[in-house]
């Protein structure tokens, strides 16, 4: 079941999403508000969260690009979110998948260098884990 939680933090991450499209920054007080908020009510998820932050350094350490503490803070309160181990497992395939998309299309196609706004690909995960009913 779906809480108000996880409905609100899809419209911040769409907000947020808009925000870093536009200008590659983000005001860090959102993030880090947002982020205390979520770990006060899903504390009990802490390992999710810890895991989530684990994937992100793997996936900045294969691809070397340059990732923000926006994009760690976000898959953190992602993590927070999944409510057990087998979400997560669901979790990582995604984000695996669409991060490697998002990379190829925005490098490959675009023809873009440079940073990478991500939180764009991040709110396309958490959407795909809200539609299969993956967030608490």
């Amino acid at each position: 079941m779906v809480t108000t939680l996880a409905i609100i933090f899809l419209i911040f991450l769409g907000i947020v999403s808009v925000i870093d499209w536009k200008f590659r920054s983000i005001p860090s007080v959102f993030l880090t508000g947002f982020l205390f908020v979520v770990v006060a009510m899903r504390f009990s998820n802490l390992q999710f969260g810890l895991l989530a932050l684990l994937l992100a350094l793997i996936t900045y350490d294969i691809d070397q690009q340059r990732v923000g503490t926006a994009d760690f803070k976000v898959m953190a309160m992602i993590g927070f979110l999944i409510p057990n181990m087998d979400t997560f497992f669901i979790f990582a395939l995604i984000y695996t998948f669409f991060q490697f998309a998002y990379i190829f299309v925005f490098r490959s196609i675009l023809k873009k260098k440079g940073e990478i706004p991500f939180i764009p690909c991040l709110y396309a995960v958490y959407i795909a884990l809200f539609a299969i009913g993956g967030v608490l």
